[in-house]
Order: C-alpha cells, then sequence, then structure tokens
C-alpha cells in the first residue's frame, strides 16, 4: 500500500519541518516509529504533504510554502481543512494517507474533501519522532477515499459516547441522517454473539 505522510512524521534524511520557516532546514537521523513500522511491514512512502504552520489550525491554509488545493471547486479557491490538509489523497495523488489529529486535523480535511478520516484514541499508535503540538493530545490517523479501505479493522469490544448537545445544531438534515445511523451500523459491525452492542452512557451522550 503506498502512502503519503503529513510533513511532521520524521524522516531520515530528509528535510522534515511541520510547513513551518523556522525549521526548514530540520533534516532528522531517523524516521519516526509509526512510518518505521509501516515501511518494516511492506508500504510505500509515496512522499511528504503540506500542512498548516506547525499542525496548528483548521483551516489547512499555509501562506509560507503553499496551501494545498481542495479539488471540488476550480474556479474559487477554497480552503483544504487543516491541519492534515488532505493529505495529496482528495487530488488523487495517494490513496491513502496518514497524518495527525488533535482537535480536528484529520476529520476536517476528510469532511471539506469527502474522504473518510479517522482520529484514533490517544496512545494508540506511538507518536515518536512527530513533531508535537500537545503530546498528551495527539494522535495518529488514517484518511483515505473510502470506509472500505480500512477493511480489517475490527470494532469489537469498542465503546463509543455520541454526543447530543451542539453537534446537530444548525447541520444540515441529511447530514444529521447519516450521523444519527452512524451508532446502528457501528453497533452491528462491532457487536460480539450475545453481546448487547451498548457503550457507557453518560449525562451528554446516549447509548450507541
Amino acid at each position: 500500500m503506498p502512502l503519503s505522510w503529513k510533513d511532521l512524521f520524521d524522516s531520515a534524511g530528509v528535510i522534515t519541518f511541520t510547513g513551518w520557516p523556522l525549521l526548514a532546514e530540520r533534516v532528522p537521523e531517523r524516521d519516526a516509529e509509526v512510518p518505521a513500522r509501516a515501511t518494516r511491514a511492506g508500504t510505500v512512502c509515496l512522499g511528504k504533504t503540506n500542512l498548516v504552520e506547525f499542525a496548528l489550525g483548521a483551516l489547512g491554509i499555509n501562506p509560507s510554502f503553499g496551501t494545498p488545493e481542495n479539488p471540488f471547486d476550480k474556479a474559487t479557491p477554497r480552503c483544504p481543512g487543516g491541519s492534515t490538509a488532505g493529505g495529496a489523497v482528495s487530488g488523487g495523488l495517494a490513496p491513502a494517507a496518514i497524518g495527525s489529529d488533535l482537535g480536528g486535523s484529520v476529520r476536517v480535511p476528510a469532511s471539506w474533501n469527502g474522504l473518510v478520516g479517522l482520529k484514533t484514541t490517544v496512545g494508540l499508535a506511538p507518536v515518536d519522532g512527530a513533531l508535537p503540538l500537545a503530546p498528551s493530545l495527539d494522535s495518529v490517523g488514517p484518511l483515505t477515499r473510502d470506509v472500505a479501505d480500512l477493511e480489517g479493522a475490527t470494532l469489537t469490544g469498542s465503546r463509543f459516547l455520541v454526543a447530543t448537545t451542539i453537534v446537530e445544531d444548525n447541520v444540515a438534515g441529511g447530514v444529521v441522517t447519516v450521523f444519527e445511523s452512524a451508532p446502528v451500523r457501528t453497533r452491528t459491525r462491532g457487536r460480539e454473539p450475545g453481546s448487547g452492542g451498548r457503550c457507557r452512557n453518560s449525562p451528554r451522550s446516549r447509548r450507541s
């Protein structure tokens, strides 16, 4: 599987500068842990992709090194979403990309570019060798064109909380419908025989 990598994952001998001019000549001596593991597993690194300066921002804009294109409107430039900014998947240059997510850096560009993005649980994948924004909150996450590209992952044993407050405020009806149907599909994929398929509830969430 060929992958593109957000340019905050260290690559040995290759400039890795997080889209930030002050680090424009930074050359790591070793690969970050996640791309190193991916290489050992047989993936191919297609290249590094631009991002918001120091991964700090949700729009995907980088005035210093250029803003990646949002391909859905060729006539009017539109933000690609940050900070991962589509990871070259939206333009068809890569079938999948690896980014990072703290407050939406994978999920925002996924939404704005018609992609699938996942913020994984913090600590599930190591962030060693990835330039940190907030080490206790950063997580590694994929961007793909279709949920089927994540085939092989399992939800069995997972528990989710579904927000019921401001999440659906001022949202288009079609989006709400898809959002509310997601827990049903998730429960079906993750249920074990004899399991109720529910997750813990809280005052600010509903069971899924």
